[in-house]
């Protein structure tokens, strides 16, 4: 048998409702019981109730069942029970709690905390600044307008920060990240995670696991962690640090600095005025920009690296036998400079940038050494495209050029533009196609 005991007055600001079952008339369903204006306390069953606390600062627990709970207005406290439960807590600074199941949760209007419990859950914050948690389970967490904070503790979550300055962090599991517009905090946790930063100036990390990191649009700091991570930066003046382990870093477009750190990491700049380090390992460093004003400082660290360069670029190898190979695309940014160059263990070579167009003729390399001595100029074609420290007295021949198409015959530099020896053609090789081929 079901019956209802309501004490009126017990409470100055409302009333206590109990919703009672004696289990021995089971019912097919629960109840559907209304609170009221002020503030109540209610309590269903353990089958699929509908319970709404209307206006006032409400306390609902559910119980077992799948159950549709309301708050209404009002600074509301509603525990789901187990079960999947459907909770909107209304307008006010709310506080949910999901328990067992896989509760669908809506904050509403206010300063809501949500914890999700264990279950699938779908949480949606609404507008306000939300405390979402999802806990145990592969929930959906939407902390939808305002400054939120959403923590999706264990399981593939996903994350959507919203609008916002917003603070996401996936913890364990396989997790996709988004934190909207806003500058948001966004790490992933342990797991092979997804995440995006979106518009703003965001902090966006990894942690452990193989993750795939972006910054989106705006001035972003990206941080790999542990694991070989893939990342970029989007637009805007960013900052990427790779870590651990061997990652594939994108400045994308803006005036950036990366730093691979430790592993075999491969680098490269973009668009804008970017700073390149390799840092432990060997590193493949692509600095080469066809855009004029884009002057890139790279710096292999130690192993062997390749580092890609152009026009008006500053390289400096570091320890290890590095391949420095000079991209000649014609930006009038003027020579790159080479600080370091050790002909006894590194390599120069030319790839020159044709824009895909066949080229007729392979051209001259020429090695001019300096006045004082400390290194050499090498010129393309009768355009100076490097000055190489150390390259003194370097046989042209140990230049390797790469193009399309090369013919047989070199280009002779113009007659008005005369070359100083040492001139020398230089073998034709065949263009490569890992990192080097750059057209």
């Amino acid at each position: 048998m079901t019956g209802l005991l309501a004490i009126a007055g017990a409470l100055l600001l409302g009333s206590l409702v109990f919703l009672l079952d004696d289990g021995d008339d089971p019912a097919p369903t629960g109840v559907d019981e209304d609170g009221t204006d002020g503030d109540d306390i209610l309590e269903g069953t353990p089958r699929a109730d509908i319970l709404d606390g209307l206006d006032g600062n409400d306390a609902i627990r559910s119980l077992g069942g799948d159950d549709n709970v309301s708050g209404g207005a009002g600074n509301d406290l509603i525990n789901g029970g187990g079960g999947n439960d459907v909770i909107d807590a209304g307008d006010g600074d709310d506080t949910v709690f999901g328990n067992v199941g896989d509760d669908d949760i809506f904050g509403g209007l206010g300063n809501d905390f949500l914890g999700a419990n264990e279950g699938a859950d779908t949480v949606d914050g609404g507008e306000g600044d939300d405390t979402v948690i999802g806990n145990g389970g592969n929930d959906l967490l939407d902390g939808g307008d305002g400054n939120d904070s959403i923590r999706g503790d264990d399981g593939d979550d996903t994350m959507i920060g919203g609008l916002g300055n917003d603070s996401l962090f996936g913890g364990f599991g396989d997790d996709l990240i988004e934190g909207g517009d806003g500058d948001d905090e966004a790490g992933g946790g342990a797991g092979d995670d997804t995440v995006d930063g979106g518009l703003g100036n965001d902090v966006v990390a990894g942690a452990v696991g193989a993750d795939s990191l972006s910054g989106g649009d705006g001035d972003d700091t990206v941080v790999g962690g542990f694991g070989a991570d893939t990342m970029s930066g989007g637009e805007g003046n960013d900052r990427l640090n790779g870590e651990e382990q061997d990652d594939v870093i994108d400045g994308g477009n803006g005036d950036d600095f990366l730093n691979g750190q430790r592993g075999n990491d491969d680098l490269t700049g973009g668009a804008g005025s970017d700073t390149l380090l390799g840092g432990i390992g060997a590193d493949t460093l692509h600095g080469a920009s066809t855009e004029a004003g884009d002057q890139d400082s790279l710096n292999g660290g130690s192993g062997d690296d390749l580092i890609m360069f152009g026009d008006g670029d500053t390289v400096t190898g570091g320890t290890g036998a590095d391949e420095f190979a000079i991209v000649v695309s014609e930006t009038g940014d003027g020579p790159a400079t080479v600080t370091d160059f050790d002909p006894a263990e590194d390599t120069l070579s030319v790839t020159f940038d044709n824009g895909g167009d066949d080229m007729a003729a392979a051209p001259v390399v020429t090695v001019t050494d300096l006045p004082d001595g400390t290194g050499a100029e090498i010129a393309v074609g009768g355009t100076v495209v490097a000055v190489v420290t150390g390259a003194q007295g370097l046989d042209p021949a140990l230049i390797s050029v790469t193009g399309t198409d090369f013919s047989a015959e070199p280009v002779e530099p113009a007659a008005e533009d005369p070359v100083e020896e040492p001139v020398a053609e230089v073998p034709v090789v065949e263009a490569p196609t890992g990192p080097a081929a750059l057209f």
